[in-house]
């Protein structure tokens, strides 16, 4: 009798956590190929720095890795190496190589470790409660828009926060149960996570809190957890101190010198009604005011902590974005569903319950299938316009997402022949605010720019100028030099992008390419690149910049 018990139990669960799986997968696999990208600018370099992993993998240049790294910025100059940890671009490049370079590959990468975020999420809660409330809890999370959005782009939102999930499950199982297995899936996903995204450094206040609260004192003796925290901090310390010695300026800034506005310890709370949504959040507000009615203490507090450990991390840091706290949506989603989903309530209770959790899911589950992410197409049609009108050589562009056309330029350049110029007119620091310098001051300057890299076309676009460089670019376009050859309408959803184009401009009396280096400015690492032409596989000939 037992036996038939357990596995009917088991079944249920298997059912419950497949079919949680599929409905997310299903919602977050709809219109993956829409688009390109384009999300905060930061989606357009996280898909550079995954093909450029690609490529790294396909030549494997193990004697010369950094000056392939040089050469390859060079051509393609939208590279997040530094800025951001490199182990989301593994599997990316990995999706790039088995797939091909397309929005469509770079996405299921994000579907994949989206799948990975909610199977522990469920069993993170299967933990705490039952299947039930694991089910719920998990399909609400995935289709809340704030989270949806990061489901459907290519950002390291959701490839951390699945990491942090699957960490924290590990390290609550530990807690309870002191097995070595578990501290070491616990370790290796916290590396893994902290070599992810920053952010994720919030996993060590929430590890430190728990065993504060359930009194762990024991663990602090424990050879197995310094073990672990001396290989965490050997596998990621290299990383970080590369990042800070090349990179620091723009680390300053953004951890201690950005200025802020308003109280910043309000900043995340202000924040929480547009990440949950108003619903969610009332819900989870009553949660945590009624948890001591329909759940365990124990979890309670392991949930307010994890809350706590995020929101004290990120307020810590000077830049704050609504994004950075993603990781404590989670346990308030938890809060949300959990008076209506527990076994604890009475009879009564738990039909009224189960009806309302169906009217969640229900709601939740259609919104998010209804929902659709931003999107901009155009620029795609573009690179592979101008890459089928010349051989090899220099491209000058000017515009809004250049990392989205420089991915594209690759896609249609196997032989990796042409450079992307877009730093030629201007650089900054990360952003226009936290330094620049603009390299052309005069039409002359313009001119000798064009003369010294042979340039045959110049790509701009109609957006907000900010440059005083990128008004002398477009007035010298219209010159008798240069004649519109092509003009492409960028498609989108978004209203802040209406009416964007590309324009292709043609050089109509080009010179022989002059340059001895390509010289590209980097305000944001402490040193800056000089690349021959030869090195890129250009020869600078009019011969070959007119070959086609």
């Amino acid at each position: 009798m037992n036996t038939s018990v357990v596995k009917t139990s088991i079944t249920s669960r298997l059912i419950l956590l497949s079919s949680t799986l599929l409905i997310v997968g299903i919602v977050v696999l709809r219109r993956i190929s829409v688009g390109e990208f384009n999300f905060n600018i930061d989606e357009t370099v996280h898909a550079c720095t995954g093909m450029y992993v690609a490529d790294f993998i396909r030549a494997f240049p193990l004697t010369h890795p950094i000056k392939f790294t040089l050469v390859y910025y060079t051509h393609y100059p939208s590279l997040g190496l530094i800025h951001w940890p490199p182990f989301f671009y593994i599997p990316e490049g990995m999706a790039f190589l088995f797939g091909g370079f397309s929005v469509v590959a770079a996405r299921v990468t994000i579907l994949l470790f989206t799948l990975v975020g909610c199977y522990f999420w469920f069993r993170t809660i299967e933990l705490f409660e039952n299947p039930y409330t694991a089910a719920i809890s998990t399909v609400v999370l995935a289709m809340l828009p704030f989270i949806l959005v990061y489901e459907k782009t290519v950002m390291l939102e959701v490839p951390s926060l699945a990491l942090c999930i699957a960490a924290s499950y590990y390290w609550v199982r530990y807690l309870k149960s002191s097995e070595k297995r578990d501290l070491s899936l616990c370790v290796a996903l916290s590396i893994a996570a902290l070599l992810t995204k920053q952010t994720d450094v919030y996993l060590a206040l929430f590890f430190v809190l728990t065993i504060v609260s359930e009194r762990k004192w024991n663990l602090l003796r424990n050879r197995s957890i310094w073990t672990g925290v001396a290989l965490s901090l050997l596998l990621i310390a290299p990383f970080y101190v590369v990042a800070f010695r090349i990179h620091g300026k723009a680390i300053q800034y953004d951890t201690l010198q950005t200025p802020q506005t308003g109280n910043p310890l309000a900043y995340y709370f202000r924040e929480l009604p547009g990440q949950l949504g108003w619903l969610i959040l009332c819900l989870s507000l009553f949660g945590i005011l009624t948890s001591t009615w329909w759940g365990k203490w124990t979890t309670t507090r392991i949930m307010l902590l994890w809350i706590v450990a995020c929101y004290l991390t990120m307020t810590a840091f000077a830049v704050k974005q609504p994004r950075y706290t993603i990781y404590w949506i989670p346990p308030f989603v938890y809060f949300a569903v959990g008076p209506f989903a527990s076994l604890r309530l009475p009879r009564f209770g738990r039909l009224v319950g189960a009806t309302a959790s169906a009217f969640l899911l229900a709601y939740f589950i259609v919104s998010a299938w209804k929902y659709e992410r931003p999107f901009i197409s155009g620029y795609a049609e573009a690179a592979e316009d101008v890459t089928k009108k010349m051989d090899s050589g220099f491209l000058l562009f000017d515009g809004d997402l250049p990392g989205n056309f420089i991915f594209f330029v690759r896609r249609f350049d196997p032989n990796r022949r042409f450079v992307v110029l877009r730093k030629s007119l201007h650089t900054t620091r990360l952003l226009k605010g936290e330094g620049s310098i603009e390299f052309v001051k005069s039409q002359e300057d313009l001119k000798r720019l064009i003369d010294l890299y042979g340039i045959r076309l110049a790509i701009v676009d109609n957006s907000r100028i900010e440059f005083e460089s990128q008004q002398l670019l477009r007035d010298y376009l219209q010159s008798p030099r240069f004649k519109l050859i092509s003009i492409v309408p960028i498609k989108t959803n978004d209203s802040l992008m209406q009416g964007r184009k590309l324009f292709i401009y043609e050089n109509m009396r080009l010179t022989d390419c002059e340059a001895k280096l390509v010289h590209t400015e980097m305000m944001s690492l402490s040193f800056s690149i000089d690349i021959t032409p030869k090195d890129l596989g250009l020869n600078c000939s009019l011969q070959e910049v007119h070959a086609q």
